[in-house]
């Protein structure tokens, strides 16, 4: 699973989903996982939720899941496309 927690007020959410979520290379090697987007934009409280629920230290967090629920990778603020293709190989 790929969790991406995002807000709006967030430059490198919006960069993020601009140029890496939509690279052919990245929606071809994220094909295999459930994908789940969670918009923190308006309400603190969720923000705060999913920020210790996968102990994001900031937003945009990515955090990649195995199938067995445990947290295999997780990648704070932007980052380039190899980055994330990287971690993506590393889930089984």
């Amino acid at each position: 699973m790929i969790v991406f927690l995002r807000a709006d007020w967030s430059a490198a959410s919006l960069e993020l989903e601009r140029a890496v979520w939509t690279d052919p290379a990245v929606r071809r090697a994220a094909r295999r996982f459930v994908a789940v987007r969670v918009d923190v934009t308006d309400t603190q409280a969720d923000a705060e939720y999913w920020s210790q629920r996968y102990f994001a230290r900031g937003i945009p967090t990515t955090v990649l899941v195995d199938a067995e629920g445990k947290t295999v990778a997780t990648l704070h603020g932007a980052f380039p496309i190899e980055e994330l293709l990287r971690a993506l190989k590393q889930v089984d």
